[in-house]
């Protein structure tokens, strides 16, 4: 959820308005399991440890759907050669991701 334009106004611009509450990061969590409704907390790591400063709101990791389909087949048959894989997957509409390619694609 992004304010385009902030939803309080201050007197006589006395004020901004800065939001510290949304996360967007390119590292992945994962995991093992299904798990419903863990805590998040916010906190920081400085000197070696980690301190908590108050439950964030509460985070939910599910099963994915299965690929339905997924194959990784070698390029050679020589023993002990070293040769790139092929790794080929079936997209779904659903997927924004795929939606439109970028880069190269076979």
């Amino acid at each position: 959820f992004y304010f385009t334009v902030s939803p309080f106004t201050f007197t006589d611009s006395k004020g901004h308005w800065t939001r510290r509450n949304k996360l967007e990061t390119n590292e992945e969590i994962k995991g093992i399991t299904a798990a419903p409704n863990l805590k998040l907390c916010w906190g920081i790591y400085s000197a070696g440890q980690t301190k908590f400063y108050h439950e964030a709101g509460k985070v939910n990791f599910v099963d994915p759907p299965a690929m339905a389909s997924a194959v990784v087949s070698l390029t050679t048959k020589m023993q002990e050669a070293v040769a790139p894989v092929i790794i080929a997957f079936k997209t779904t509409e659903s997927r924004n991701e795929y939606s439109t390619p970028t880069g190269a694609t076979m």
